[in-house]
């Protein structure tokens, strides 16, 4: 199922009942129960959209807050797991992450510049994708070390590991974020 969509009843129920329907006289989750809508088994509650959906065939319908009461066309479920998807590229992960912190709490003029020019995102984004390469390359360089531990002490190996992550997560602060 898409990632935005969960099964929330209680939710569906509270918007359908709190929104009144000029045409039937009645509230939606009523015009719900008398089969003007699909039953509220294929109702789910749109997590990005922070409203109610349901799904007929293909299609995604989500509830209107422009014209409440209304529903429109979301999309089909591949159109939005296509949009799941694009969203969660465009997030900062925890490299890009510090960068914009260490930005915000040290360099405030360098963020603001960045920030007006509307490079910011970019930036962190290019710094994370950098730092995860090179975290990759660090990790791989240092577990060769210790990687005959991985069949003998599986124990030490996990240990070794741990340091080798700590050592490499430092070493990135180093290198990439905290310039």
């Amino acid at each position: 199922m898409i990632k935005d969509l969960v099964k929330d009843d209680e939710k569906v129920i509270r918007v359908l009942k709190g929104c009144w329907n000029e045409a039937s006289r009645q509230d939606m989750y009523d015009d719900l129960l008398a089969g003007m809508y699909p039953p509220l088994s294929d109702w789910w509650w749109n997590t990005h959209e922070k409203a109610p959906c349901y799904i007929q065939g293909n299609e995604v319908y989500c509830f209107s807050y422009a014209i409440v009461g209304e529903m429109f066309l979301l999309g089909t479920l591949e159109e939005l797991e296509e949009e799941i998807k694009t969203r969660e590229e465009e997030k900062l992960t925890y490299w890009g992450l510090e960068r914009i912190h260490f930005l915000n709490q040290h360099r405030y003029g360098e963020a603001f510049k960045l920030l007006k020019e509307g490079d910011l995102w970019t930036s962190c984004k290019r710094v994370e994708r950098e730092a995860l390469k090179r975290e990759s390359e660090l990790l791989a360089i240092r577990e060769q070390h210790f990687a005959n531990l991985k069949d003998s002490d599986f124990e030490a190996y996990s240990n070794e590991l741990e340091m080798a992550k700590h050592e490499v997560n430092k070493q990135i602060h180093e290198e990439l974020i905290y310039v």
